[in-house]
């Protein structure tokens, strides 16, 4: 009887050396707010996205709240822009976000950015690929050939212009932006 136990408390004196050495599974948290924290202007703003509502607080605060959200198993807070924050207030507090304004990504489109082209006159000759001749000014072929880059079969090049001017006048010439 008496190796019996000896033998349960050795097993459970392992079990308990066992749970003991086990590491958690969660970091620790890196602790609270210090005072240069609290003396340090660093803010970031936090969005709840169910009520629209954000939160503009200390940095440090924001590792205070994660690390009790996450020892508690639920989703840490995310920091957002702080433009959202834009209506707080103060250093800290809540308020409704504020709308982003997204800024268009207009991408330039090198040589198309012609001015008006109309009040140009026709100065030279140009040729499509099918063979017919245009008499337009130089503004109105590059912004064509703009227009058409990515089908070479509308670009147009220049040719001389007797071929448009010349005595014997084909009917497959064509005048355009006539003044």
């Amino acid at each position: 009887m008496f190796k019996l136990t000896t033998c349960c408390l050795l097993l459970v004196a392992l079990v308990a050396i066992a749970e003991a050495s086990k590491k958690p599974t969660t970091p620790p948290c890196a602790g609270r707010c210090t005072r240069k924290d609290l003396a340090g202007r660093g803010t970031v703003c936090i969005r709840n996205a169910r009520t629209n509502i954000c939160t503009k607080l200390r940095a440090c605060e924001l590792r205070q709240r994660n690390c009790s959200l996450r020892d508690l198993g639920l989703p840490q807070l995310r920091q957002t822009s702080l433009a959202r924050c834009g209506r707080v207030k103060g250093n800290t507090g809540s308020a409704r976000c504020a709308a982003i304004r997204r800024r268009r990504t207009v991408r330039p489109t090198r040589g198309c950015a012609i001015a008006n082209c109309r009040r140009q006159k026709p100065n030279s000759c140009w040729r499509t690929k099918s063979g017919r001749s245009e008499w337009i000014s130089d503004c109105s072929a590059r912004e064509r050939n703009c227009r058409n880059k990515r089908r070479p079969d509308l670009q147009l090049t220049r040719t001389a212009d007797w071929v448009c001017r010349g005595p014997k006048k084909d009917k497959d010439i064509i005048v355009i932006n006539k003044v």
